[in-house]
C-alpha cells in the first residue's frame, strides 16, 4: 500500500509540473500572437461606459437629448445606442502606450474618446472599419474606410433603418456640439494601420493607407523604427 501511495505522489507531482509547464506554453502563444491593443478585447458593458460617458458629456454640454453619432449625425431613440468609445483600448499594455507617447491617464481622457453608434464602436473595436485621412493628411480631417465587407449591411444601432455601408467615406465630424473636439489622431491612426495590417493578411483587395511621415512623434520612443511610415499622417503639435 505504501509503494502505491508513493507512486500515487510523484504522479500528483509529474501532474502539477506539467500543468505548470502548458499554462506558462499558453501564456507565451497568447504574448506572440498579440501584437495589437485590441486584440481579444472585452466588449464594451454599461458598467465600463458610465464615467466615460459622464466626461465625454460634460466636456461638450451634451445630453442624451441631444447626443450626435460624430459620424452619422444620428441621435437615437434609446442612449444605450450612442457609445461613448475609447481610440486606445482602456486594456491597451504600456508598450504600446509608450509607442505613441501617451501616459495611462490620456486613455481616460476626453480626446481618447468618439461618440459612435453601437454597431460603429463594435466594429471600430474588432478593426472591421477605420478612420482615415480622404486625401491630404494634414486637413485633420477622417473618414469612414471599411475593411470588412460584412459589416457594410449591419445596422448603426439595433433597429437602424441605415447601415454601416450607407456611411462609406463619410467624413468624421470633430465638431460637438458646437465645440471643436480633438482626439488623439495619432491612436487613430494607429487603429487603422493595424487593421490595415490585419485585413491585408487575407489577400483581399486593400487599398494603400496613405503614405504617413510620423516622424513628429519623435518623443515615442520605438514609433518610428516599429512602423515604419505607413500609420496615416498624423496632424503636428499633437505631441
Amino acid at each position: 500500500m505504501r509503494v502505491v501511495l508513493e507512486k500515487i505522489d510523484k504522479l500528483a507531482v509529474s501532474f502539477e509540473c506539467v500543468k505548470e509547464e502548458v499554462k506558462t506554453g499558453l501564456r507565451c502563444i497568447k504574448e506572440n500572437l498579440e501584437t495589437h491593443p485590441w486584440f481579444n478585447m472585452s466588449q464594451t458593458t454599461d458598467g465600463t461606459r458610465v464615467n466615460t460617458r459622464k466626461v465625454f458629456f460634460e466636456a461638450f454640454g451634451i445630453k442624451n437629448d441631444t447626443a450626435k453619432c460624430m459620424l452619422t449625425g444620428v441621435t437615437p431613440l434609446r442612449p444605450a445606442d450612442l457609445t461613448v468609445a475609447h481610440i486606445m483600448p482602456k486594456s491597451a499594455k504600456s508598450k504600446y502606450l509608450e509607442c505613441l507617447s501617451m501616459t495611462r491617464d490620456e486613455v481616460n481622457s476626453v480626446r481618447n474618446l468618439l461618440l459612435l453608434c453601437s454597431k460603429i464602436e463594435h466594429a471600430f473595436d474588432r478593426l472591421d472599419i477605420s478612420f482615415v485621412p480622404p486625401s491630404n493628411p494634414f486637413e485633420g480631417q477622417f473618414c469612414l474606410r471599411i475593411w470588412n465587407a460584412k459589416v457594410r449591411d449591419m445596422p448603426i444601432y439595433e433597429g437602424a433603418s441605415t447601415n454601416i455601408g450607407d456611411y462609406d467615406n463619410a467624413v468624421l465630424n470633430l465638431s460637438v456640439n458646437g465645440r471643436v473636439h480633438n482626439p488623439f489622431k495619432r491612436a487613430i491612426s494607429y487603429q487603422a494601420y493595424h487593421a490595415y495590417l490585419y485585413w491585408s493578411e487575407y489577400n483581399y483587395d486593400v487599398p494603400e493607407l496613405i503614405d504617413a511621415d510620423i516622424s513628429v512623434y519623435a518623443s515615442g520612443r520605438g514609433f518610428r523604427e516599429a512602423y515604419g511610415n505607413i500609420v496615416g499622417r498624423a496632424i503636428a503639435e499633437e505631441v
